[in-house]
């Protein structure tokens, strides 16, 4: 949980410098686009050719993978303290799930409504923004904003989203077993599955000395306490 707390921040910091890049935020409207509303405003920013599902979606994926360096060296330690070992599985899961059209869409969402969050002051002439008074002003209403916005988001979007994808990943599916949204992509096994029964362990049957023992702590390291494994060949001798 901690991780994906710190990735999604860091996610969302790297994409609001962007939209920033573009001259997205600070966009008050005119006063014709404040008089059809907040959501018709919204509406406008959804659909603006700075905020395509495309680019979007190339600069979630982007990101994702510019940071694997650092996530793998975070999960390692995180997962060797907590289960005992790495679980590779997950850690490739991450990263299909970010070749998903729906982080394409969260990010377009999202920028939306930062594109948008100053309609607040739409109302106000452009020479007093620039007032204490204005400013606290706005900073209330967009927090206020976002609370509404956020309950919304999440109620109909994130939340199914997220738990379907959860579910998916992690719910036993009859026929393919458990982590069925990893075993799909590898003919019905886990990667750990893949990689101990075809690589570790006839390596480690072989007894060369110094390979088989490395092969040995590999294994050890990817299956040590791995319950949904369950299509694991026996090592030999055992």
């Amino acid at each position: 949980i901690m991780i994906s707390l710190l990735a999604e921040v860091w996610m969302k910091i790297q994409m609001d410098a962007r939209v920033d890049a573009l001259g997205g935020f600070g966009n008050v409207p005119t006063k014709e686009e404040f008089e059809k509303g907040f959501l018709a405003y919204y509406k406008k920013n959804f659909g603006a050719p700075d905020n395509k599902w495309w680019d979007n979606q190339k600069m979630e994926m982007t990101l994702a993978f510019v940071n694997m360096p650092a996530y793998f060296v975070t999960a390692m330690v995180t997962n060797l303290a907590f289960l005992g070992r790495f679980d590779l599985d997950s850690f490739l899961a991450v990263y299909k799930s970010s070749l998903l059209p729906t982080g394409g869409l969260s990010y377009k969402l999202e920028n939306a409504f930062e594109m948008s969050a100053d309609y607040v002051v739409g109302a106000i002439p452009s020479k007093f923004h620039s007032d204490p008074r204005v400013q606290e002003f706005r900073n209330q209403r967009i927090g206020r904003l976002r609370l509404g916005y956020n309950f919304v988001y999440k109620t109909i979007y994130e939340n199914p989203l997220g738990n379907l994808l959860g579910n998916w990943e992690a719910i036993p599916v009859q026929g393919i077993g458990p982590r069925a949204w990893v075993r799909q992509f590898y003919g019905g096994y886990l990667p750990t599955e893949l990689i101990a029964n075809n690589v570790l362990r006839p390596v480690e049957a072989m007894n060369i000395p110094g390979i088989s023992g490395l092969a040995d702590s590999c294994d050890r390291l990817l299956t040590t306490n791995h319950t949904d494994a369950f299509k694991l060949i026996p090592k030999a001798g055992r």
